[in-house]
């Protein structure tokens, strides 16, 4: 099952180190699909992601976890909140 979710997340790109703040719009088991309105993210990036508790913003509070970007969605356009990336979790360390 796919849930719905509103929580900030910060990406790094493991390639170019670039941090992109952003929203994780749901999840399942195997992945999410991460808001994301930017060009440079490619399909098979790496990114290292630092999800928030949505009750508990404090750093040891955060979880992280390895992704990989497996599909774009380019939406209606540059500002569609449909625009984003789903990744597939690699691991988890939170």
């Amino acid at each position: 099952p796919r849930f719905e979710t509103d929580q900030p997340v910060r990406a790094v790109v493991l390639r170019t180190g670039l941090l992109i703040p952003t929203r994780m719009r749901n999840y399942s088991a195997g992945g999410a699909f991460l808001e994301y309105r930017g060009i440079s993210l490619k399909v098979g990036d790496k990114l290292q992601v630092d999800v928030a508790d949505q009750d508990h913003l404090r750093p040891k509070e955060r979880k992280q976890f390895a992704a990989k970007v497996i599909w774009l969605k380019e939406g209606d356009g540059p500002r569609s909140p449909e625009r984003g990336v789903g990744i597939q979790f690699l691991d988890f360390a939170g």
